[in-house]
């Protein structure tokens, strides 16, 4: 017994279209003269859908599909972290610290050989007093100058990812 697509697409209840999209994922024989074999394609379709039907009741599947998901949506909140400049590799963030700090330990390390020829004379302890905090406040301005721009040049690099 031979059927037309339109009755195919009718008896599947699916468009002609759909019929030709899975002839061409070969679900369905290609008609042979505009004519398919009803047995073959019947029997093809319940096959298919069982199959899709088990795929998706696969609760292992379903899992799995979830986690790939999940993993998927954290790679995409990443890249737009970065693309916003609200995060950094680990890498970037440790080379700017670090090279703050060595450059706030040296300023704060040279404050002796600084502030040791002002002092001299100085018989007033609130002058000297004063005059310490004014050159570690000069320091500790400096830390507190962190800007996130610091840190998107490194980031920018990352085309590559």
């Amino acid at each position: 017994m031979t059927a037309l697509r339109k009755d195919l697409a009718e008896i599947f209840g699916v468009s002609e279209r759909r019929i030709n999209q899975l002839v061409a994922e070969n679900i369905i024989p290609k008609a042979e003269k505009g004519r398919y074999q009803l047995e073959t394609c019947v029997q093809n379709w319940i096959d298919y859908k069982l199959a899709e039907a088990t795929q998706w009741n696969n609760v292992e599947y379903q899992i799995e599909h979830a986690k790939l998901e999940k993993a998927k949506r954290e790679k995409a909140e990443i890249e737009l972290a970065k693309l916003k400049a609200r995060m950094c590799p680990a890498e970037e963030v440790e080379y700017f610290m670090n090279d703050m700090n060595a450059q706030a330990r040296a300023k704060l390390r040279s404050l002796p050989a600084k502030v040791a020829p002002m002092l001299c004379g100085k018989a007033n302890a609130n002058e000297v007093q004063r005059l310490l905090l004014d050159e570690i406040d000069d320091c500790l301005i400096e830390l507190a100058d962190y800007t996130p721009g610091l840190f998107r040049p490194g980031c920018a690099d990352d085309d590559d990812d």
